[in-house]
């Protein structure tokens, strides 16, 4: 359970910084969110 719980946290903070600019676009525009992940190569994978 710590571990878990350690692990869950540890993922926040090293990924918050780099996802908090597209957290923000898809909570706040769907569709630039969209555009971003196409932008970033998502419909070549």
């Amino acid at each position: 359970m710590y571990l878990e719980y350690y692990s869950i946290k540890r993922f926040f903070f090293l990924s918050f910084g780099e996802n908090f600019v597209i957290f923000l676009i898809l909570t706040l525009d769907f569709d630039a969110f969209c555009f971003v992940w196409w932008w970033c190569g998502g419909l070549v994978v």
